[in-house]
């Protein structure tokens, strides 16, 4: 059962789980153009992702200012695109460049699933008897009974390491085994079971940046220090890739995303 916890302290050395009462978007593009399609949109590159993999990018207006983040998942005949941004939004955007003959689909997956967060250093072990026994995945894991997870590692972050924070995808006919399963496991390992309050307290104890609140159109991805892991400059081109470039090369920031302890 979720409740409120002053002190997050067992949260960071221990784990904390977090059952949503509404789920990150979670979208599948798929089909033969896919990666093209893909490449062209995300500062991050895709072109490169093997399956069983996972990768942080943004989608950006021509100004190079983010207009939505996403964790990539590479699957043999898809890629799944986890994002904090509306998701009637975050689809109408991609639609807006699937031209007539772009052979790519793009599916709202959101409703077929329930999610929850793992949080804290021994997560990983926690989720691990939930995973599926295939070598190649490594960051997106598929789950035994269905479903999948991605362990976002989070590179930005305060305590580096505090372990991944792992988005759990359950189908709807299993989630309330696995949170029963899971909050067992936590509660006996010294951990937390947390609600949307303290989840808060604890990413900002961590210094994890929350788009779109604070990360959107008022920011650059260099402003947040993300540059370095969510951005290729080896890529092709992609929307907003020319100010992305100049700002690298020849720009010099004026702010930056901070912390305050």
């Amino acid at each position: 059962m979720m409740t409120h916890a002053p002190d997050t302290r067992p949260a960071h050395t221990h784990a904390g789980l977090f059952v949503p009462d509404a789920s990150r978007s979670l979208v599948s593009v798929s089909g033969e153009d896919r990666i093209s399609f893909l490449q062209g949109l995300l500062c991050q590159d895709v072109a490169t992702q093997t399956p069983g993999t996972l990768r942080y990018g943004f989608f950006l207006n021509p100004k190079a200012r983010i207009l939505f983040d996403a964790w990539i998942a590479a699957r043999p005949d898809d890629f799944l695109l986890s994002t904090s941004g509306d998701e009637e939004s975050f689809i109408a955007h991609l639609k807006k460049y699937l031209f007539f003959r772009t052979k790519a689909r793009i599916t709202s997956l959101t409703g077929n699933f329930r999610s929850l967060t793992l949080v804290g250093r021994e997560a990983p072990a926690l989720a691990t008897p939930l995973f599926s026994k295939d070598p190649a995945e490594d960051g997106f894991r598929s789950l035994a009974g269905g479903g999948f997870a991605f362990l976002r590692p989070h590179p930005f972050a305060f305590e580096k390491d505090a372990g991944p924070w792992i988005d759990l995808w359950i189908p709807g006919d299993s989630f309330g085994e696995t949170v029963r399963e899971l909050e067992g496991r936590v509660l006996s390992a010294g951990g937390l079971s947390l609600d949307a309050g303290s989840l808060e307290t604890y990413r900002l104890e961590r210094g994890i940046p929350l788009p779109p609140a604070e990360l959107n159109e008022g920011h650059f991805p260099a402003e947040a220090g993300l540059d370095a892991v969510a951005v290729s400059y080896n890529k092709g081109c992609y929307v907003g890739q020319e100010p992305v470039t100049r700002l690298k090369f020849q720009g010099q920031l004026s702010r930056r995303l901070t912390g305050l302890l």
